[in-house]
């Protein structure tokens, strides 16, 4: 990659566009701020991106170039996906499956979960073995964090969007006049058994992605959703419920078409916890 990138999106401004309007002659989109309660009107160019955050600009930027291929490619064919599940072929849904996948491991809240098994042991066993405890301290370091957290999307991107192709997709189309919402943490994994698995593969979990203010993607467990039709469309207490998910999944911002989070201070307000910064989703049991 000739030039390289210091400041990296963990969304890309491809995707936030179209959750964009037009304002002043450029397209700006409000954002959230879920820890100071602020929202801003920015260029999408110029928001959910960090320094460095998974290749320096000394080393090769391999995982750029492969952001980059894939953004390109599903920003091509985004008005297929709008259509409707039926008029993608097989290429069109391996290039979304790999989009899909690459969204859901790039962000900062999945950059962090590196260091909370590590943290966990440090605050809590009290007889660690010296060596073990500097390895322990080790994983902990930055440097090892940024370069264990990209060969794991290198290595693993593609069986994870094997997996999403395995599953039921489903476009939920909102007419309501309540927009869907995105952040920097779009994907969001939902189970209504809350004793059921939250993990890609589980039957009981559901993935939502959206694509825009009036498309979303629910990707499902294919034999449970087996007689779902492959297009629904959403009622106002859906998009309510899309939104808190965003609220819940999302480290920073919430980012809407339009000046209004009601929802999200509400959400908020109903449990704390989900403004807090790069929260732990390891607890320890026992």
């Amino acid at each position: 990659m000739e030039n390289k990138v210091k400041r990296q999106h963990i969304v890309p401004a491809t995707y936030l566009r179209k959750f964009c309007f037009l304002g002043e002659n450029k397209k700006v989109v409000y954002a959230f701020n879920k820890q100071t309660k602020q929202v801003i009107c920015i260029q999408p160019e110029k928001i959910c991106k960090l320094k460095e955050f998974y290749e320096s600009v000394e080393e090769e930027q391999i995982l750029e170039e492969v952001f980059s291929s894939f953004e390109k490619e599903y920003n091509e064919i985004f008005n297929k996906i709008i259509k409707g599940i039926n008029f993608l072929d097989q290429k069109d849904k391996e290039i979304i499956a790999k989009f899909t996948s690459l969204q859901f491991l790039r962000t900062e809240s999945n950059k962090s979960s590196w260091s909370e098994i590590p943290n966990i042991l440090l605050e809590t066993e009290k007889n660690i073995a010296p060596l073990f405890k500097k390895q322990i301290e080790d994983a902990l370091n930055p440097e090892t964090i940024r370069k264990t957290n990209k060969k794991f999307i290198l290595e693993n991107f593609e069986l994870f969007a094997e997996i999403i192709l395995e599953r039921k997709w489903i476009l939920v189309r909102n007419k309501t006049k309540k927009p869907y919402w995105t952040s920097d943490n779009p994907i969001t994994l939902y189970s209504p058994n809350k004793f059921g698995g939250l993990g890609l593969k589980s039957p009981e979990s559901e993935l939502y992605f959206p694509l825009s203010p009036e498309y979303c993607l629910l990707i499902c467990d294919p034999e449970k959703c087996k007689y779902f039709p492959s297009e629904i469309e959403s009622k106002e207490e859906n998009v309510d419920f899309q939104r808190c998910l965003q609220v819940d999944y999302s480290n920073r911002f919430i980012l809407s078409k339009e000046n209004e989070f009601l929802t999200a201070h509400k959400r908020i307000k109903e449990v704390p916890e989900v403004s807090k910064l790069n929260r732990s989703s390891v607890k320890r049991v026992g």
